[in-house]
């Protein structure tokens, strides 16, 4: 089963989150903002990240960077409730290196679909 790290700092939509990814029988470990999930890929192999934009101590924008440097391939998916102007240029910097930015709050199964969708994409040929 593939390993997906949720980074998020909202702890009852973390949970909801895990419990959709888990029902899909993908294996779930959970960072409370960027600082404890760049802990997290030092200690266990993940096959992507579903990282929130604004969390406390290192947002998803310097969690993307930070991965980028540690583990280039290492396929990454944004959420974001975030649609202030100032960030503009940062998720458009995301969606052109690749990176889904789903919008809060989403549909049910849009995250299942975007991580099965990054996952297919990101796997060798």
């Amino acid at each position: 089963m593939p390993s997906i790290l949720v980074a998020e700092d909202e702890a009852l939509l973390a949970w909801v989150i895990e419990q959709e990814l888990r029902d899909a029988g993908f294996d779930v470990a959970v960072a409370r903002n960027g600082v404890e999930a760049l802990a997290v890929v030092q200690k266990i192999p993940v096959d992507l990240v579903l990282t929130d934009i604004m969390m406390p101590e290192m947002n998803g924008f310097a969690l993307f960077d930070a991965l980028r440097k540690s583990q280039p391939h290492l396929p990454i998916v944004a959420m974001t409730g975030y649609a202030g102007a100032n960030g503009k240029d940062d998720l458009a910097r995301l969606r052109s290196a690749g990176v889904p930015v789903l919008a809060k709050p989403f549909a049910p199964g849009r995250i299942i679909d975007t991580v099965r969708a990054m996952l297919d994409t990101s796997r060798p040929n």
